[in-house]
């Protein structure tokens, strides 16, 4: 039996931004949303499945105002428990119930300096998020925060990550917190199978839906709801989640199929596979590695001196690269 280990959690669709970036089509919460009571009970329910992380999302999670409660009922169960958030509302209000509720980590969203930030979210918001997270270190609570790269700020990665380094806390290479954190990662016994998806994680919707990741958004993967089923059932179920639990790499097809890490990867991120393709089976196009193939099969192919390629495939050999060996090897039979 699959073991759960890490959970997302929707707890709401509300939100008071309109982000040009996002897909989820948030702006009121929806009346099917899980009330306290409810969300109360899932928490209890993921304490008996022996959940160890889990991230509370939105939507804006922090529009809900039993955020604190139901984050306060997941420590109290043993489950770290971090929040993401745009930095809107945070306030002393917000620090407090962060303290009081034993939350691990707030993660703030920042996409862009202060011009191309409010573009993409909301006016005034930059400077929001900044004070936010002065404001969450000044109170010792762990922050991170998320950017969502695109046309509009990659030109300003390199003096975001200047600014939010300077903001971070940096105390040597590694802080006492992050080596004992560090220690118990290692006392166990991990193993990359390729996207955990329905394996080791699952994602909650706002109206209790259970599905292996809040991304995958297809309905007919909809593992179950909460209100019809207990969250075990719905887990041990095998007809849940089978599409990735049951997934190898022979079902895999294009580039993925053949890569040398395959049977580690299994194509990785289910969900670029499904939605730039339509197909769990499909090659992963926006992986790094397949990337890095084909630019080399490019340049490989623009090459018209045979010795170019033999230089090639020598140091693919020596360097025991399959895949590079493999498609210099079919380049230069190609050419002969």
């Amino acid at each position: 039996m699959n073991k759960l280990t890490t959970a997302v959690w929707e707890i709401t669709m509300g939100c008071n931004m309109r982000c040009k970036h996002c897909g989820s089509s948030c702006a009121e919460a929806l009346p099917d949303e899980l009330n306290t009571s409810e969300a109360l009970e899932v928490c209890d329910q993921l304490k008996d499945l022996g959940l160890k992380v889990i991230t509370l999302s939105g939507g804006e999670p922090t529009t809900r105002s039993d955020w604190h409660i139901i984050a306060k009922r997941l420590v109290d169960n043993g489950i770290i428990t971090s929040i993401i958030t745009n930095g809107w509302l945070i306030d002393e209000n917000f620090i407090h119930n962060a303290i009081t509720s034993g939350i691990r980590s707030v993660c703030l969203s920042i996409d862009g300096l202060e011009k191309t930030h409010d573009f993409i979210r909301r006016s005034g918001s930059f400077n929001k998020s900044i004070k936010a997270l002065k404001e969450l270190r000044k109170n010792n609570i762990s922050t991170s925060v998320i950017t969502s790269i695109n046309k509009e700020n990659i030109c300003e990665l390199e003096e975001l990550y200047q600014l939010l380094i300077v903001l971070a806390d940096c105390i040597g290479y590694y802080s006492n917190k992050d080596i004992k954190v560090n220690e118990n990662f290692l006392n166990d016994n991990w193993s990359w199978t390729g996207c955990g998806a329905g394996k080791h994680v699952i994602g909650i919707l706002h109206n209790g839906d259970i599905v292996a990741c809040t991304s995958i958004r297809d309905k007919t993967l909809v593992a179950g709801n909460i209100r019809e089923k207990s969250l075990k059932s719905i887990w041990e179920s095998p007809d849940s989640f089978k599409w990735n639990r049951n997934f190898d790499s022979s079902k895999l097809k294009g580039f993925c199929r053949e890569c040398r890490y395959t049977e580690r990867c299994l194509g990785g991120c289910s969900n670029s596979r499904y939605c730039i393709n339509g197909s769990f089976e499909s090659e992963n196009r926006y992986c790094a590695y397949n990337v890095e193939m084909k630019k080399w099969k490019k340049y490989l192919e623009s090459l018209n001196d045979i010795s170019e390629i033999d230089n090639v495939i020598e140091k693919a050999a020596a360097l025991k690269h399959q895949d590079l060996y493999k498609i210099a090897c079919e380049i230069k039979q190609s050419k002969l």
